[in-house]
């Protein structure tokens, strides 16, 4: 007994039916090229807590609380060098004597409404994690400043004293007057080139972030199956298997 395989022409036909019936796929991805060439997909981000969650490098569009936006790249969120934060911050010291605020590396101590207290050196003001506006101390054996949102502080201590204007500073943090240690880095695209610079957050209304779009993949593949589905209902219909086997038995003695 022998056994051949007679399915060569299925091959031959299925490679001619690939190529003829390709269209879909072609059309899929015109059609997906197509809305790509649009208007580019976005989303906007409206507080500090999405925007850490922003890769560096994302193509934004940045509107600010004036009206005008800029068009740019983000570079992430940096960190304002300490002299340069020292500046800033006693500067502003210097514009309001009417209030009473802690000099940097002045000793603090920190009352939270659960009772905790915290003594550390004060380094400024930041966002925490829950981008929340906080007091940030440096305390013995951490490396990194420790921030404590305004809305958690129930009393600050300095010399043994209340510090007088605690609410005033919740308010002027809450306004964004105050500079915080963490801005966000832009590189505006400009007529001349590009321009990388910090922004303070507060001077933002929103941040909207383009998208990449892949319309071009998904009709490629939408195509594509209705091509294969197409292929394989023919070669279905007309020979009812893919493989035929042709036995052939031994003539009888």
């Amino acid at each position: 007994m022998r056994i051949k395989p007679t399915g060569v022409f299925f091959w031959i036909l299925l490679a001619w039916l690939v190529i003829q019936l390709s269209g879909c796929t072609f059309i899929g991805y015109g059609l997906g090229k197509s809305s790509d060439s649009g208007t580019p997909p976005r989303s906007t981000i409206f507080d500090w807590k999405d925007l850490r969650l922003l890769r560096p490098g994302k193509a934004v569009s940045v509107l600010f609380k004036d009206g005008h936006s800029e068009q740019g790249s983000f570079l992430g969120i940096r960190q304002v060098p300490e002299a340069a934060y020292a500046r800033q911050y006693e500067a502003f010291r210097e514009q309001n004597r009417g209030v009473r605020l802690p000099a940097l590396s002045e000793k603090l101590a920190i009352l939270t409404t659960d009772g905790r207290r915290r003594d550390g050196v004060f380094s400024g003001f930041d966002w925490s994690g829950l981008a929340e506006p906080s007091f940030c101390l440096r305390m013995n054996g951490l490396v990194d400043a420790v921030p404590i949102p305004a809305v958690l502080i129930q009393e600050v201590l300095f010399d043994t004293e209340n510090l007088p204007d605690l609410e005033k500073i919740k308010g002027l943090l809450l306004a964004g007057k105050i500079p915080f240690v963490s801005m966000i880095g832009f590189d505006a695209k400009t007529p001349a080139g590009s321009s990388a610079k910090l922004i303070s957050w507060h001077e933002i209304r929103n941040i909207e972030v383009t998208k990449k779009s892949r319309g071009w993949l998904t009709g490629l593949i939408i195509g594509g199956a209705i091509d294969a589905l197409t292929v394989i209902a023919i070669i279905g219909f007309s020979s009812g298997n893919w493989l035929h086997i042709k036995i052939e038995l031994p003539p009888r003695p």
